[in-house]
């Protein structure tokens, strides 16, 4: 077992220092990086769809960089190529930022799940007086007193989001997710096109 993690983790380290390495030529001027752009250089590790926003001048975050497998990489790295500094309060201030500047534009969020992330963009979302939209999809309960089980009328009396705002899923993410998207995104895609 043993040496099946070490290599892993050997393949882990070959490919991040590949990947860093085109992000050090791109960002070299650059000696502290945001999360946002480290995971916008470093497309080997997420998803193809988060590519494509990337690629379409999305903004991405990641608020939970750091927690996990990856993080360990980057910790494992960091005594390996000194210079890598990950600023995560830039970070959290270009998030904080989208939100503050969006008017005249409304700010909605779509939380699957809950947890770091749905905390980090529902506090955001505070600091320009709430949501306009939100849709929860989770399957937490509500009585541990976690975040992700909490409630979008939770989120209102906070001012995360506005009262009329609100629209909770209590279904599995991977089940109502891809609906939502046919019935609503999806669909208006497809009218746009014919």
């Amino acid at each position: 077992m043993l040496g099946s993690v070490k290599k892993l983790e050997d393949l882990q380290h070959e490919q991040m220092d590949n990947d860093l390495a085109d992000l050090e030529d791109e960002m070299a001027h650059d000696s502290v990086w945001l999360c946002f752009g480290l995971s916008c250089g470093y497309k080997s590790v997420i998803f193809d769809s988060v590519i494509i926003l990337i690629e379409n001048n999305i903004a991405v975050f990641c608020p939970g960089l750091t927690d996990g497998s990856l993080g360990d990489m980057f910790y494992f790295h960091s005594f390996r190529s000194l210079g890598l500094i990950v600023d995560v309060v830039q970070d959290i201030r270009a998030m904080n930022g989208e939100a503050v500047h969006a008017n005249p534009r409304k700010t909605g969020m779509i939380i699957l799940g809950g947890g770091l992330s749905k905390h980090h963009i529902c506090n955001a979302n505070m600091m320009c007086n709430g949501a306009d939209y939100a849709v929860f999809i989770n399957t937490a309960p509500k009585f541990d007193g976690s975040d992700s089980g909490a409630h979008p009328d939770e989120a209102v009396s906070w001012g995360k989001i506005r009262g009329s705002a609100k629209t909770e899923v209590h279904c599995n993410a991977t089940i109502a997710f891809p609906l939502l998207v046919a019935e609503t995104f999806a669909k208006k895609a497809v009218e746009t096109m014919t």
